[in-house]
């Protein structure tokens, strides 16, 4: 979960704009150089609000990890179960929702 954290936070600063490992415009582009699945990254998540999301979820079936990343409030949600059942994806999509109603501006 560190070495993921780390990764995730150099997406958030190569997105707003800072070279890091990547250049920032490679960061652009992985995230939203294609319209709504660009490189690894759903970038369609919320289109009902004026706000650039990126996601990405998977599960090898035993699990199930979700990351979206706020693009406009530099903000990244990561969020990890260590069950890949239909309940469990619900109960982590729930954690995000009341996660995104506290900490998003």
């Amino acid at each position: 979960m560190p070495d993921y954290i780390k990764f995730i936070q150099l997406n958030l600063q190569g997105l707003a704009g800072q070279d890091n490992y990547l250049q920032r415009s490679i960061y652009t582009f992985l995230h939203n150089g294609l319209e709504d699945y660009a490189i690894g990254w759903a970038n369609n998540y919320f289109k009902h609000e004026p706000i650039n999301f990126s996601s990405h979820s998977g599960s090898a079936g035993t699990f199930y990890c979700t990351t979206l990343i706020d693009q406009n409030h530099s903000i990244a949600y990561i969020i990890m179960s260590n069950c890949g059942s239909a309940r469990s994806k619900e109960a982590v999509n729930r954690t995000l929702d009341l996660l995104r109603k506290k900490y998003t501006p």
